[in-house]
């Protein structure tokens, strides 16, 4: 009876959650009407729209990334595998891109919530407990919302890689690389890990690609329980289970490591790139909140369990520890070691509530209210999802007359062709169409700042003969829609002829002078 309830309460998270991170987009679909078209992304569409250009990569047959938001081409390298795959799935089943983008989303995310929870099973064999760590794994967050209303953003609004239901909400290459980490982390009570060689290699070839710092955090928090566990006389390190699984993530996933460090530095346009994709921290006082309340009972598991000789705990201890601290070494991609951080924090957080509690009953009634304070930062979040659909907000929507330039552009333009456009519309145009743009995306263009200025400045008619001339030469069509028409009145040079026009929407090809 225990285990049918156990298996309907996991089964109705489940739902929740998979219908919490669904419907908000299909509402954003059916809202979209006759005048407009939703773009398909409700948290961080800059980022959202730069994963479809990649599958767009994908979709016309690529096998080496180049940069989706910069005039130049480039060699490319063989990055966002993952995105271009999804890309050939598309064109192999004649689906639009934004389609197979969600449902590798909606897939990721379950196969993420059942390796959480079958690694909570490993870790707790009170049901209570574990159930309790889903629960606040799954649906919580921080308390960011206390915060906004005293004007603060907090890092649990946005930072969605440390947080599984911003995972699912955002992408799908988050969730599933949780779900290989929570794989990968999880070890029988016996001397087998519970895993063939080969599946850990497999596993962490596929981690290494969806996201390469994941190789890194798994390697640093096993060497960290390696330590831990053969502390101090370190004789039977080479025969411990986690050693071994150790060394076979980092013979399969530090080759590929090298090999994104070396192409990004040697690329002359990756290289440009990398050095403006910084991800600092947040501040200490952010981190706290975000992670409150379950960072405080977290502390309580700590100070009760740091003497438990299972390894689960142990490794809950070290991931949580190792986390918070790597998060402010002085290190230009510090924020990425928050990746899948709440985890650890909710699973020693109903450690902690459990040694409190007294009996079932004040557990419960505690359970009840810490899940009440997790809770309203995800639900501002969708709706705030909400509002910007109602609204139709210009960073989640197109105009139908934009829309259908992007279609016009699809269609009669080379493959090749180079776009000018105002900075917001340049983020649509290579997730739509796979040209390129001269701006578009504040880490993928290269050197973004000087070229958002000059894309901006070309709008406003600010620049000079020489400037312009300069700029249309590496240019072949100019997009002029409504957000252009905000940053200046636009009038046409002479080297620009109509090749498309409606009522908002004009687009020029560049001739000869």
């Amino acid at each position: 009876m225990l285990v049918r309830r156990e298996r309907f309460l996991v089964g109705a998270i489940l739902f929740l959650v998979l219908a919490g991170i669904a419907i908000p987009y299909l509402v954003g679909w059916q809202n979209a009407g006759e005048s407009h078209l939703f773009t398909g992304f409700l948290l961080n569409p800059q980022d959202g729209n730069s994963y479809l250009a990649k599958m767009f990569q994908g979709w016309r047959g690529d096998i080496r990334f180049t940069l989706p938001y910069t005039a130049e081409r480039g060699e490319g390298a063989y990055l966002f595998l993952f995105y271009l795959f999804l890309g050939r799935v598309a064109r192999l089943f004649g689906t639009p891109l934004i389609a197979i983008f969600h449902l590798a989303r909606g897939l990721s995310a379950l196969i993420m919530y059942l390796c959480l929870y079958r690694f909570l099973m490993y870790t707790f064999a009170q049901v209570h407990v574990r159930i309790f760590a889903f629960i606040l794994a799954s649906i919580g967050s921080g308390l960011g919302w206390i915060a906004l209303l005293f004007g603060g953003f907090t890092s649990d609004f946005w930072v969605a890689e440390a947080y599984p239901f911003l995972s699912a909400y955002s992408n799908p290459h988050f969730p599933l690389g949780l779900a290989i980490l929570l794989v990968l982390f999880t070890f029988n009570q016996g001397r087998n890990s519970g895993l063939s060689t080969w599946l850990t290699v497999l596993l962490s070839l596929l981690l290494a690609i969806l996201l390469p710092f994941g190789v890194v955090l798994v390697l640093l928090i096993l060497a960290g329980l390696v330590f831990w566990e053969c502390f101090p006389r370190y004789s039977g390190i080479f025969r411990s289970v986690v050693f071994q699984r150790l060394t076979w993530i980092g013979l399969a996933g530090i080759p590929i490591l090298i090999y994104d460090i070396v192409v990004t530095h040697q690329d002359p346009l990756l290289k440009v790139w990398n050095s403006q994709n910084l991800t600092p921290s947040p501040p200490l006082w952010d981190l706290l909140l975000s992670l409150s309340p379950v960072i405080l009972l977290a502390m309580v598991g700590i100070g009760t369990y740091y003497k438990s000789q299972e390894r689960s705990i142990r490794l809950l201890i070290t991931w949580a520890i190792l986390g918070v601290l790597l998060l402010y070494i002085p290190w230009g991609l510090q924020r990425r070691f928050m990746l899948g951080l709440y985890i650890p924090i909710c699973a020693l957080a109903a450690a902690g509530l459990g040694a409190m509690a007294k009996n079932r009953r004040r557990f419960s009634l505690a359970a009840i209210l810490i899940t009440m304070l997790v809770l309203p930062t995800n639900l501002v979040i969708l709706l705030s999802s909400a509002q910007a659909i109602h609204t139709h907000n210009p960073q989640i929507y197109l105009s139908k007359e934009e829309a259908n330039g992007l279609d016009w552009i699809n269609s009669q333009t080379p493959a090749d062709a180079t776009i000018l456009a105002a900075p917001e519309t340049g983020l649509f145009i290579p997730a739509h169409t796979g040209r390129r743009v001269f701006y578009g995306h504040p880490y993928e263009t290269v050197d973004a700042a000087q070229q958002k200025a000059l894309v901006t400045r070309f709008f406003e008619g600010a620049l000079t003969k020489a400037e312009e001339g300069d700029l249309l030469a590496k240019t072949d069509y100019v997009f002029v829609g409504p957000r252009e028409e905000l940053i200046g009145s636009f009038t046409p040079a002479r080297n620009l002829d109509f090749a498309y026009a409606t009522h908002a929407v004009r687009i020029y090809q560049v001739i000869e002078p």
